[in-house]
């Protein structure tokens, strides 16, 4: 598809044929790295991540989950002082909720709190730990990823990394207009930072 065709694929985290097509991303990078570091900052020395090991990219295809590599490579190369857990699930909250209950049955000295790749597994999670009679954050503390609506209808409300979609959305418009005024332009990728939004599931630990 020629570029001049004015789309733009705005919300493909892993956007496709970027030498043809202008994208709005987060930047997962700088979001991990926050959430490992406020974790750690709260007195985390174990931290479990949880979300797939692949997700589909924008073409569908299976592709190795970001925030996971990501969280990996950090933990492995810049937070030697912490140690890494991972809580291997599909995307659905009812898979992470069984993996969450068979983890804290089976591990003797669980991580103190959990990193999920998405506010569907923060339910799932926190669902978990309260079936097995413990509280959150009082027992377990949870960060979520994304920071949709729903992080603020759960009980506690999560603590989340925000993607801030209402920018990347303006930024999505930015760049059609300019798609749509000028000609022959260059394709550009913008990645959005992400911010803290801190609520109720993370306690600072002694």
């Amino acid at each position: 598809m020629p570029w001049n065709s004015g789309r733009i694929r705005s919300y493909s985290w892993i956007p496709p044929y970027e030498e043809r097509f202008s994208s709005v991303v987060p930047n997962f990078q700088v979001g991990i790295h926050q959430g490992v570091d406020y974790l750690a900052g709260m007195g985390h020395k174990t931290i479990a991540f949880v979300g797939p090991v692949m997700s589909p990219d924008s073409l569908g295809c299976d592709a190795p989950e970001k925030r996971r590599k990501i969280f990996e490579e950090y933990m492995k190369y810049y937070r030697k002082d912490l140690k890494a857990v991972f809580v291997d699930t599909d995307r659905e909250a009812s898979a992470v909720l069984e993996k969450i209950i068979a983890y804290l049955k089976e591990e003797k000295n669980p991580a103190t709190a959990f990193f999920t790749f998405n506010e569907a597994a923060a339910i799932g999670v926190m669902q978990g730990i309260q079936q097995l009679g413990y509280r959150v954050p009082e027992d377990f503390s949870i960060l979520s990823y994304n920071d949709t609506v729903l992080a603020t209808l759960m009980q506690p409300q999560l603590s989340s990394i925000s993607i801030h979609l209402e920018e990347m959305a303006l930024e999505a418009v930015r760049l059609l207009r300019r798609e749509l005024l000028e000609s022959r332009v260059p394709p550009m990728k913008i990645a959005i930072p992400s911010g803290l939004s801190e609520r109720e599931s993370v306690k600072r630990l002694e």
